[in-house]
């Protein structure tokens, strides 16, 4: 096999055997890591069996090959028969809007890792999280994955590694400040005030608290479906975080005639496909209900996002407030490892500083 290396090019070149061609196949040589500069090897490997292949369909007039297929029209296929049956559809559709932009045109087996990395320096550059990209990274993969056998011979992207970055510590809603944004929720809008409670004391994301329903309930626990599998959490013990979301849960009982807790915002985000994404307007009031309490908003600014204001403060205060132990905050919260669990944990400076004052460390 005739593929080699120049001192003065980074890609691997291709000598097409009985002719004097020689060309460069666009492939570099050397990857960001050894797995990817394997990858890109057997790629190269790969892109001189398909040339010598028509150099001999040309000599001996044999019908040419099909057209190498393009991402738009294989990410299409995958849409319909694998995205489409995720749990996470909604959001992988998201993502394969922006790589369809970014690959459309691109065959399948040119979704190089060398191709990759521009894709990632355009999504950091227009300010897209490192975090985010990895996650679009995984749908990437999981294309091309579902193209081996009929399409490719492996997947391009096979060694490439997701990146992630660990941020601070998370702005959370401390025990002192969340009288005056429950009392600003309710006068915004009471079922996102209830939406809240529940989502302090359960710890589920938002996905599942808007499409909880009743069938969920089992009296002293919700078990739901989250994007990890299955879930049980504890609506009774170990905190009145707990109770408190029980309590709102029983109230709302006879205003889920259709079986969900939540009907209004349940309708909106189910609908959104005809009506437009109401993400922005449910965000919208939260802020306002922040605002009216006095707690910054966003994670730029160091403030909070319902994400952080619900998960992230439930779980802090469970360990803080209310000293529950690690492994049973993560069962609750349905994390797969403390390390995990521990990016979503806040930190309150004046609860810090005045344990270390009480204990005459400062």
């Amino acid at each position: 096999m005739s593929i080699y290396t120049r001192p003065n090019s980074p890609f691997w070149w291709a000598h097409l055997e009985g002719t004097k061609t020689r060309l460069s196949l666009k492939i570099h040589v050397t990857g960001a890591t050894p797995a990817q500069t394997k990858a890109n090897k057997k790629l190269a490997e790969a892109a001189y069996k398909s040339l010598i292949g028509d150099v001999a369909r040309a000599r001996f007039a044999l019908p040419s090959t099909q057209p190498a297929i393009t991402f738009l029209t294989h990410s299409q296929w995958h849409e319909t028969h694998h995205t489409a049956h995720h749990k996470s559809a909604s959001r992988e559709i998201r993502i394969l809007k922006h790589l369809r932009k970014f690959f459309g045109s691109c065959a399948l087996e040119a979704c190089t890792p060398t191709r990759w990395q521009e894709y990632v320096t355009s999504r950091t550059g227009a300010g897209v999280s490192v975090n985010t990209v990895g996650r679009e990274l995984a749908v990437m993969k999981g294309v091309l994955s579902s193209a081996v056998g009929e399409h490719l011979e492996y997947s391009p992207l096979a060694g490439v590694k997701r990146k992630t970055v660990r941020g601070e510590a998370k702005r959370t809603i401390a025990a002192k400040e969340e009288p005056a944004f429950l009392a600003a929720l309710k006068r915004i809008d009471l079922e996102l005030h209830d939406l809240y409670v529940v989502g302090v004391g359960t710890l589920l994301r938002q996905e599942n608290l808007l499409h909880l329903q009743r069938r969920s309930h089992r009296g002293d626990r919700l078990v739901v479906t989250t994007k990890t599998g299955p879930h049980s959490v504890p609506l009774k013990e170990p905190t009145e975080l707990q109770r408190r979301a029980a309590a709102v849960l029983k109230k709302r009982m006879p205003l889920a005639p259709e079986g969900y807790f939540f009907p209004h915002w349940h309708a909106r985000f189910a609908a959104y496909v005809e009506s437009g994404h109401p993400r922005v307007l449910f965000l919208k009031k939260v802020r306002r209900a922040a605002r009216y309490a006095g707690i910054p908003w966003g994670l730029k600014s160091g403030g909070i996002v319902w994400h952080t204001a619900t998960r992230a403060t439930g779980a802090t205060r469970m360990l803080r407030d209310y000293q529950v132990d690690l492994k049973t905050v993560q069962f609750i919260g349905g994390w797969t490892s403390l390390d995990q669990m521990s990016a979503y944990l806040g930190l309150d400076m004046d609860h810090v500083f005045g344990r270390a004052h009480n204990a005459g460390r400062v």
